[in-house]
Parts: structure tokens; C-alpha cells; sequence
């Protein structure tokens, strides 16, 4: 219940979050459904440690610099996108009880993360705990 509650209230922060377009121009429809569509193959491959710009990009058929234009208009950038979708992840498992057993550098592994140490750093900044405290407090 805690997750799913979790879960809607970040759902929630981010429709209500009034997001800075550059220069003023609202998306097209079209861009904005390559960017979902862009950010729906960056999510099923967030475990991917491999996964950069040009091989999100030729796998969406578009060009690196066009993707980061459809990520700039949302008012972020590609990396901290994937970034914050990766620590998300990682946030879920360390709340989930059925993770209790996971190393904590397995759980960063397993969403992509290359150095525990960079991991640790990211996730104590973006939630306000280490990740081995914030799974103490919950």
C-alpha cells in the first residue's frame, strides 16, 4: 500500500509540476509523443548499463541532438531524466520488503548504475539518506 500510495503521490507531483519550456514553444504533438516514445524505451531499458545517447537515438531513429531538443522542451536533459528514473527504481526496491535480502550495490547494478560510490552519492542527494538509512527508515 505504501508503495502503490508512493507511487501516486510522485505521479502526482510530476502533473501538477509547472515544467520551464525553452523559449516559449509548446511541443508539437508529434514531439511529444516521440518523446514518449523515447522515454518509454529508455524505461524498458533503465537495467542497462550500455545504454547512452546515440543508442537511444538509432534506436528511435532520430538524431542525438534531435532527442536532446524533445528533452530540453520538458525543461531537462536526457542523462538526468535516465538518471532520476534509475534512482526512482532503485528507491522502490530499497522499499520493497521482498528486496530486504539485495545488496544494496546489487540493487544499484541491477537499474544500471556502473559505481556504487557515484550511486550512493546520487541517491543520498536526490532522497536525504544514504541508501542503507533509507531503507532502515522504511
Amino acid at each position: 500500500a505504501n508503495r502503490v500510495a508512493n507511487n501516486l503521490l510522485d505521479l502526482l507531483g510530476v502533473a501538477l509540476t509547472r515544467r520551464p519550456r525553452v523559449r516559449n514553444t509548446a511541443p508539437t504533438t508529434r514531439s511529444a509523443a516521440m518523446l514518449r516514445r523515447v522515454q518509454e524505451f529508455i524505461d524498458s531499458r533503465l537495467d542497462d548499463e550500455t545504454l547512452t545517447p546515440s543508442v537511444i537515438a538509432r534506436s528511435n531513429k532520430m538524431s542525438v541532438r534531435y532527442m536532446n531538443k524533445l528533452f530540453e522542451r520538458e525543461g531537462y536533459s536526457l542523462s538526468r531524466w535516465v538518471r532520476m528514473r534509475r534512482l526512482e527504481r532503485c528507491r522502490l526496491d530499497l522499499e520493497d520488503p521482498l528486496s530486504n535480502r539485495r545488496q544494496v550495490s546489487d540493487i544499484a547494478y541491477s537499474h544500471g548504475f556502473k559505481n556504487v560510490s557515484h550511486f550512493n552519492r546520487l541517491f543520498k542527494a536526490r532522497f536525504g539518506s544514504a541508501p542503507g538509512a533509507f531503507r532502515q527508515e522504511k
